[in-house]
């Protein structure tokens, strides 16, 4: 794997060959031989004939008779240990899961709805990048259901009319844990929360809405939603 006739690890005993070669077959290898092998002086000959260094500038090793010996056994044990840490902190990081993707991927949605919102985007521009085509809403008090961009739409002109000019640029989405996702579905609780906009509104406004969203070839959009007023604890 590693060798040479001048190559240091030549002479590492073989447990310490299994501790450190293995988990340290990456990057943190180089480093750590760098690094703990501090006693070795570098210069720019004899080379030393070895992997080790094939990626390292300049890494040439002074000759001394004993130079090797002189290497603490501690240096390999700590040598050892580093690179087991390494390897071990690499092995048991937490990996992202498609849910967590999804997640991410939703609260990006709700998060460019308020950016659209503040950047002035109409009502037919909002609902287009919101909502699906076939869209069902149903607020409190309701009994009938609003189907299709169309009402979605109606329903953003209503929304804006009753907050007032520029109403909508003071309201933001919050989505609570958790984000339930099942192939190309999922649902969030999700919380509207607007500032006063006088003479509109002059109190805060909190709606809490539950969405049920679908993957579309343009991303996430909101395919059932269902809202009625006031706030929801975390």
């Amino acid at each position: 794997m590693i060798g040479s006739e001048n190559a240091l690890v030549h002479k590492i005993p073989v447990g310490v060959l299994i501790a450190v070669g293995v988990p340290c077959s990456s990057a943190v290898w180089l480093p750590s031989i760098v690094l703990l092998s501090a006693p070795l002086s570098l210069t720019n000959k004899p080379r030393v004939s070895s992997k080790l260094c094939q990626n390292v500038v300049n890494c040439h090793f002074k000759p001394s008779t004993g130079t090797y010996m002189k290497l603490k056994k501690l240096d390999f044990f700590a040598l050892a240990l580093m690179c087991a840490t390494s390897y071990s902190a690499a092995a048991f990081a937490p990996a992202s899961t498609p849910d967590d993707v999804t997640s991410r991927e939703i609260r990006g949605l709700f998060k460019s709805q308020d950016e659209a919102n503040w950047n002035g985007e109409t009502p037919e521009q909002l609902a287009r990048r919101f909502y699906t085509e076939d869209v069902v809403i149903v607020g409190e008090g309701e009994t009938s259901t609003q189907r299709g961009m169309k009402d979605a739409v109606s329903a953003l002109v209503n929304w804006n009319e009753y907050l007032g000019p520029g109403g909508n640029k003071l309201c933001h989405f919050e989505v609570l844990e958790p984000v339930i996702t099942s192939g190309d579905m999922a649902s969030a609780f999700v919380t509207l929360s607007c500032k006063p906009n006088p003479p509109k509104t002059t109190k805060p406004e909190s709606i809490r809405q539950l969405f049920v969203l679908r993957r579309t070839p343009q991303g996430w959009r909101v395919a059932q939603e269902m809202w009625e007023n006031g706030g929801m604890d975390h």
